[in-house]
């Protein structure tokens, strides 16, 4: 009897291995998702300067037309003060 227990045990512990060989190893999984879970973070931190870029020049474009709109409509109250 102790063969066919140790031949069983012995069965038992090589479907374990074979079973745990085919598993993914999941501190290599968590290493790939840390480092895609960085590039990321970097890809949107780039992103977000890009865009604070953007909307500061857009905000320096509105204000220069902002400018020439208050100046051209001081321009047209004054003619029309001189007209009138």
């Amino acid at each position: 009897m102790p063969e066919t227990q140790a031949e069983i045990i012995a069965w038992g512990q090589a479907r374990r291995n074979e079973h745990l060989a085919t598993q993914p190893d999941l501190k290599a999984l968590e290493l790939n998702l840390k480092n895609d879970i960085e590039k990321v973070r970097a890809e949107l931190e780039a992103v977000k300067i890009e865009l604070k870029r953007d909307i500061h020049e857009m905000e320096h474009k509105l204000t220069i037309k902002l400018g020439a709109i208050v100046v051209i409509g001081i321009t047209i109250l004054s003619v029309l003060d001189k007209l009138l």
